[in-house]
């Protein structure tokens, strides 16, 4: 396992939320969980469950981001920027993790309009 410290910025529930402390951890099965401590001192955590790329140093992400005891489910577009590090675009949507059920169907039907 392997970690690092820096400061950073995420996104959870569409809005950034400048950090004091942001901790990443990588798994050895490919899990990314991410820990944070927000300057006004709330914590919150993120694990990626998923990522691809999308092409001209981008990437999709799925994952959850829990912040002050309320979940969410993120799909959202990064991209790389010059210091090497992954950052969050506005494009993406947040859910409540109640809805990724609908969310799923939603996916499917459009695999099978596609198909």
């Amino acid at each position: 396992m392997e970690a690092k410290t820096s400061p950073d910025k995420t996104h959870c529930h569409s809005h950034s939320i400048s950090l004091l402390i942001f901790l990443t951890i990588f798994y050895d099965d490919s899990t990314v969980e991410q820990v944070f401590v927000s300057r006004k001192g709330g914590v919150g955590m993120e694990k990626v469950t998923y990522e691809f790329e999308k092409g001209n140093d981008e990437v999709v992400r799925a994952r959850v981001c829990d912040f002050g005891g309320h979940k969410r489910a993120d799909i959202r577009v990064y991209f790389q920027g010059k210091d090497g590090d992954w950052h969050p675009t506005k494009k993406g949507i947040s859910i409540s993790t109640e809805l990724v059920g609908d969310l799923k169907l939603a996916v499917t039907k459009l695999e099978e309009a596609v198909n």
